[in-house]
């Protein structure tokens, strides 16, 4: 709690300002954060129609930075929404949360710049996933390097695909 003089502040942990944190636990290697989006969907993700029926929920597991050096998980509770108009149902899209994986957009980016100078491997032990995630998020965020071309660092550093099979005999 901050006391402000006035009035006592809760600040938010996540420090993402889309999110309410209900609960938090923390173990020997994680923190485990549950938390809601604050402003759920108003308006159908098929349709546009804004008339919609709360359709049940769940719990998504979210990666996000780790912190004091452990991993972070963001358990979110999700609320699933059905149309008036044109009867589909949809889970509310979470703010701050890559399109593509169930990680926030910030963890994103940073295993984008630590892939510069770290190994994968010791990324993926950070963060709680696994080796191939990061390697594809590097991927991703160099469109330009493939198998033919190498990949320049800032600082002069190349880095070449492998294209062996295996440890020469």
């Amino acid at each position: 709690m901050i006391d402000t003089g006035e009035i006592a502040i809760q600040p938010n942990i996540l420090n993402l300002a889309a999110y309410t944190v209900t609960a938090f636990e923390e173990t020997e290697h994680d923190y485990h954060i549950h938390a809601m989006a604050q402003t759920p969907s108003d308006a159908c993700l098929h349709c546009g129609h804004p008339r919609l029926q709360r359709f049940g929920r769940r719990e998504q597991l979210v990666k996000d930075l780790p912190m004091h050096g452990k991993r972070v998980g963001i358990y979110v509770d999700t609320r699933r929404f059905r149309c008036q108009a044109c009867r589909k149902t949809f889970y509310e899209v979470l703010p701050d949360v890559d399109g593509r994986r169930l990680m926030t957009n910030r963890l994103v980016a940073w295993i984008g710049r630590q892939a510069l100078h770290r190994t994968f491997a010791s990324i993926a032990e950070d963060v709680g996933i696994v080796e191939g995630t990061v390697r594809l998020i590097f991927k991703d965020m160099s469109p330009n390097w493939n198998s033919r071309s190498p990949l320049t660092h800032p600082r002069g550093w190349v880095w070449m695909k492998s294209t062996s099979s295996g440890p020469e005999r």
